[in-house]
C-alpha cells in the first residue's frame, strides 16, 4: 500500500512539472521563427520519466491530462485535436520501445518525437483538407531528432540517478 501511495504522489508531482514544462513551452516565442510549429517537447521529459519510473497507466493519464490542461489554459482547445493523438501514439511507441528493453532512452525518446511529429503531421492534413503543411516535415522531422535525443539524454541522466530503477543505467 505504501509503494502504491508513492507511485500515486510521485506521479501527481510529475504531472505537474509536465504541466508546468508545457505551459512554459507555450509561452516562450518559436525558437525557429521561420518553423513556428515546433516545439521542443519540455513536458516530454515528465512524461518520458514517468512512464520508466511510475509505469504505463500513470503515464497516459499524465499524457492527457497534460493535453487537457494545457488547451484549456492556453486557450486553445482546438490544440487537443493534434496534440493528444500524437502524444497518446507517441507514448504507445515508447511504451513498446521500452519494453523491448535493448534500445537507448535517448533512441525510445527520438521514435517519440518522429511519431509526434507525424501524427500533428497527418491531422493538420486532415484538418486543412490538403498537403502542404508537409512542406515543414524535413525540418520538423530533423528538429524532432535532435530534441528527441536531448529530452531523452536528460531523462536518462536523471533516471540513473533515481533511486528506484537502476535496470536503465547502461543505456
Amino acid at each position: 500500500m505504501k509503494d502504491r501511495a508513492k507511485n500515486l504522489a510521485t506521479t501527481g508531482v510529475l504531472t505537474a512539472l509536465t504541466l508546468v514544462l508545457s505551459l512554459l513551452e507555450n509561452a516562450l516565442p518559436p525558437l525557429i521563427p521561420t518553423i513556428p510549429y515546433f516545439k521542443i517537447g519540455l513536458a516530454n521529459l515528465g512524461i518520458l520519466f514517468i512512464l520508466v519510473v511510475c509505469g504505463t497507466p500513470q503515464a497516459y493519464v499524465a499524457t492527457i491530462v497534460k493535453c487537457l490542461v494545457v488547451a484549456v489554459f492556453s486557450g486553445a482547445i482546438s490544440s487537443v485535436l493534434y496534440s493528444l493523438p500524437a502524444s497518446v501514439l507517441s507514448l504507445g511507441i515508447m511504451w513498446l520501445l521500452l519494453d523491448l528493453r535493448k534500445v537507448s532512452l535517448r533512441f525510445v525518446s527520438i521514435c517519440g518525437a518522429l511519431t509526434h511529429t507525424t501524427v500533428q503531421l497527418l491531422v493538420a492534413c486532415i484538418v486543412t483538407g490538403g498537403v502542404s503543411v508537409l512542406l515543414y516535415s524535413p525540418y520538423l522531422y530533423l528538429l524532432a531528432v535532435v530534441s528527441g535525443a536531448a529530452i531523452g539524454y536528460i531523462d536518462w541522466l536523471i533516471i540513473r540517478r533515481y533511486p528506484f530503477d537502476k535496470s536503465i543505467d547502461k543505456k
